[in-house]
């Protein structure tokens, strides 16, 4: 077991600390990322392929898409939307205990991360999030659809009603992004305390109170970081591609090859990218949730007393 030390920590210290937790717990967290990814990838597919032939079967007229169809449309696509939350559910609360295993200094593993014991809770709190989410994906979704039909009974760009019309998107993104920090620690709490539902929104919302406008700049310069490192990773890939493909043009290679290169420099590199860039949000979250705990609530003189404890009772 390492030796950590746990003290409340500032900005800077929290950013360090992330980052030395994702490196000390990096393969597991690939490991479990991509096992993750793959499974709510194959889940959604069956799903969407069943769910399109029941409505290919039953619902199709020879017409035309009527407004019943369309209705049916959407709500495959809204039948798809459990399982991609279950997905971020499972995701969220694994990449949180493999966070927590590496930040007390333990040793990080998949086999006893303990993720079926809190499941349940995690899969509430992503619920939960989602039900009051809903308010603003239904006014942004109004939004597009009114100004589509506007820009379908015009015939000429409006300077003034584009203006509108984006002014009103970045107003309610903005918004949501603001509201959504009340439920940022929401996850965390529902793996590391008995809340369910809309107690880890009121839980999280008491920890990210006493500094809501500092942890949301810290989480909205984490986003940027993580965004910044999938661009960067992203151009390396596509410059190599471009370098590959100028050099397969001008040298003879087996056609084999060259397929096999591509595809893993313009497959499989991204979705690797993808997969590595995956835990840093949850990471940060759980970072967040102990630093707010061990400021506000005394952690870390709890973890001190349970390894003194736990030294002790080795020692005799």
């Amino acid at each position: 077991m390492m030796q950590m030390e746990f003290f409340p920590m500032n900005a800077a210290e929290l950013a360090d600390r992330v980052v030395d937790v994702y490196k000390k717990s990096f393969g597991k967290q690939i490991v479990f990322a991509a096992v993750v990814s793959a499974v709510s990838l194959v889940a959604i597919f069956v799903l969407s392929i069943v769910l399109g032939v029941v409505f290919a079967l039953f619902f199709i007229s020879p017409g035309g898409v009527t407004a019943f169809e369309r209705f049916i449309i959407a709500g495959i696509l809204i039948g798809v939307v459990p399982f991609i939350l279950l997905g971020r559910a499972f995701s969220g609360a694994g990449f949180i205990l493999l966070s927590r295993q590496a930040f007390y200094g333990h040793t990080v593993r998949l086999k006893y991360m303990g993720l079926t014991k809190v499941a349940a809770r995690a899969i509430s709190a992503v619920f939960a999030q989602a039900v009051l989410s809903l308010p603003f994906i239904a006014a942004i979704i109004g939004v597009v659809y009114f100004a589509g039909r506007w820009l379908d009974g015009i015939k000429y760009f409006s300077f003034i009603g584009a203006f509108v019309f984006f002014a009103l998107l970045l107003i309610l993104v903005v918004g949501y992004i603001i509201f959504s920090h009340i439920f940022s620690l929401s996850v965390a709490v529902a793996v590391f305390e008995r809340q369910f539902f809309f107690g880890t929104i009121r839980r999280s919302w008491l920890l990210v109170k006493p500094v809501f406008w500092r942890l949301l700049g810290i989480r909205i310069i984490w986003f940027f970081v993580g965004l910044g490192f999938s661009l960067s990773a992203q151009g390396i890939l596509y410059f190599l591609e471009i370098a590959w493909n100028m050099f397969s043009g001008s040298v003879n290679i087996i056609s084999g090859a060259d397929s096999f290169v591509v595809f893993i420099v313009g497959f499989l590199g991204p979705m690797f990218v993808t997969v590595a860039v995956a835990p840093l949000g949850d990471i940060m979250q759980a970072l967040i949730y102990f630093n707010q705990r061990m400021k506000n609530e005394g952690l870390d003189i709890e973890i001190r007393l349970e390894k003194l404890a736990l030294s002790g009772r080795e020692n005799t």
